[in-house]
């Protein structure tokens, strides 16, 4: 077996990581849409009940009411900032699946490299044995004999 046919099972797990790396960085993209939309909402939300509460000014509460709508507005702004804190996160996991995936590509590519190196030296090695083949083919039809030698006609 040629160098070139043993290292194709290897740069074959390379391209499927490579792949794999691709399906990683895919789905961190998509989380980290997800978890901007649901920061979007959250913001909407807030301003949605900010513009509420210029109405809900005008009218009289009682106390526990208005300490559940203080306490609401609370956990909104503590929600919008673990929401904030979480696209962190995932920004730097997602930067993270990016590099793994440029060292995995990069592996991928060099052992593609390699891999072609040494099948255009088996080529360029069978051609040089096929040339010394024909080279010795005349020094051959010299060393027989003449009534073994093999005339054709002209």
């Amino acid at each position: 077996m040629r160098r070139s046919q043993r290292l194709q099972p290897i740069l074959e797990l390379a391209q499927h990581k490579a792949r794999t790396g691709i399906q990683a960085i895919r789905y961190m993209e998509q989380r980290l849409e997800q978890e901007r939309s649901k920061l979007n909402q959250l913001q909407q939300c807030k301003k949605d009940y900010a513009g509420s509460g210029n109405i809900q000014k005008k009218q009289l509460y009682r106390a526990t009411t208005l300490q559940s709508m203080q306490t609401f507005k609370l956990q909104l702004e503590q929600a919008i900032e673990q929401q904030l804190l979480l696209i962190a996160t995932v920004e730097q996991q997602l930067g993270q699946v990016r590099e793994q995936w440029r060292q995995l590509d990069s592996r991928q590519q060099s052992l593609a490299k390699t891999q072609a190196r040494y099948h255009s030296a088996e080529v360029r090695e069978v051609a040089r044995l096929e040339q010394r083949e024909l080279d010795d083919l005349p020094r051959n039809n010299n060393n027989l004999r003449p009534s073994d030698r093999v005339h054709k006609p002209v």
